[in-house]
């Protein structure tokens, strides 16, 4: 565990269609994390576009070797700095579906880590509009954690929130101090559970909380409900940014915290595997 405290900084985009239009925001953004000393910078779910329509979002996808992943790599070694890329669409050879991939790319401009989306937003929202996002996209089914300048980060996405067992399973069994949530929420759901589920992954894990999110209307159908948070292991919102679109904002994860917290509620500790009474449970 580190022994600072260390700056971050976290863009909270509002993406349309165009891909090299997305990809000139996040280069300013960037510069400015740069600027202002920030040690990684964290891009939201679907950095890359939001496209009305699956056949769109379908045909738009590119592979890990394509422009869109190399304009993040080409970005972060301009910049001298690390970037968590909340989710791409990624083309996979050979798939007729497409991954919701987040990744760690280092300062160098290398890919250190990937992840593919595990939990699919296939849902009613309240107010009439359906989700599918199962119809194009295929689930990833393993953990990724990266070892970065800021400590041990382990990598989830948006719906997967609010699956608890991923982040203890992060946590107390891949050791991270801080879980990515980059998200393009729905604005429902996000009135309702977006800061409620944050802070419980946080108090739940005793880690830091990076939940970077799209903002605002991406087109007539689609949405988010913004809000970037940045939550440490009490609980306490580190950031809020509410509603605003293609800005940056910074917070500073005191690693003092993490470790007080985790020494005066040892909670990893204290975890017990608990068993079904024989023939239980019953549906």
């Amino acid at each position: 565990m580190l022994k600072t405290a260390l700056k971050i900084g976290v863009a909270q985009l509002k993406v349309g269609a165009c891909k090299t239009a997305n990809i000139e925001v996040i280069e300013r953004l960037a510069k400015e994390a740069k600027d202002e000393g920030c040690k990684m910078l964290f891009l939201p779910e679907n950095a890359d576009y939001i496209i009305h329509g699956g056949a769109g979002t379908m045909e738009a996808s590119e592979t890990m070797d394509g422009e869109v992943v190399g304009s993040f790599k080409r970005i972060a070694k301009e910049n001298g700095l690390w970037i968590n890329v909340g989710g791409f669409h990624e083309k996979i050879p050979g798939s007729e579906k497409i991954g919701n991939t987040q990744l760690m790319v280092g300062a160098s401009g290398d890919i250190v880590q990937v992840y593919r989306k595990a939990h699919l937003f296939d849902v009613d929202v309240p107010g009439g509009r359906s989700y599918r996002e199962s119809s194009m996209t295929i689930s990833g089914a393993t953990y990724s954690v990266a070892d970065t300048p800021i400590g041990r980060v382990g990598m989830t996405t948006c719906y997967d929130l609010r699956f608890p067992h991923m982040y203890t399973a992060l946590a107390f069994e891949g050791s991270c101090d801080i879980i990515t949530v980059p998200s393009a929420f729905m604005v429902p759901t996000g009135r309702a559970h977006w800061e409620v589920l944050l802070r419980a992954r946080a108090i739940e894990t005793q880690t830091f909380i990076v939940a970077a999110a799209q903002s605002g209307q991406h087109n007539p159908s689609r949405a988010s409900y913004g809000h970037s948070l940045v939550v440490d292991p009490w609980g306490t919102i580190l950031l809020d940014m509410g509603e605003v679109e293609n800005t940056l904002g910074t917070a500073v994860l005191d690693y003092q915290t993490l470790r007080e917290t985790r020494q005066n509620l040892p909670v990893a500790q204290h975890v017990r595997r608990l068993q079904w009474p024989e023939g239980e449970p019953t549906p």
